[in-house]
This record gives structure tokens, sequence and C-alpha cells, in this order.
């Protein structure tokens, strides 16, 4: 019977992580306050703040792979 090993080794192409845009759109969301500092938010989540930020910028721009519309405000 072969064993499986404790360690296996990553190569850099699929090392890459990937993310819902419902976690993105949350994680936005969550720094749109004004009582939160999006480094905490980045933090927190175990992101890099530049990338919390492009999320940020595509998602109030309406632009990138998977646009985020602006949530919808109240009459």
């Amino acid at each position: 019977m072969r064993e499986e090993p404790d360690v296996i080794e990553v190569k850099p192409s699929t090392a890459r992580r990937r993310f819902s845009t419902t976690f993105k759109r949350e994680l936005v969301e969550q720094t749109l306050r004004p009582d939160v500092s999006m480094a905490a938010v980045a933090l927190a989540n175990g992101l890099n703040t530049n990338q919390l930020a492009r999320w940020r910028r595509e998602y109030l721009l309406g632009t990138g792979a998977s646009p985020m519309p602006l949530p919808a405000r109240g009459s």
C-alpha cells in the first residue's frame, strides 16, 4: 500500500489562491464602513492590504474580471 506524503511540494503555478466573488464583496463592504481599517480587514483574513485595495477599487469602479456592482441604496 502506498502512503500519502505529509508534505506535498507545491509548484508555483498551483500555489495561487482563488477567492469567490462573494468573499471579495464581503471584505470590500467591510472596508467601506468608516470605523473599519482596510489593513485590519486584510490582516484578519490573511490577505495583503494591496490585494484588498485592488478588490475595493474594482468594486467601486465596477471593473475587473468579475465586476462587483455597488450595493443598491435606499430611497
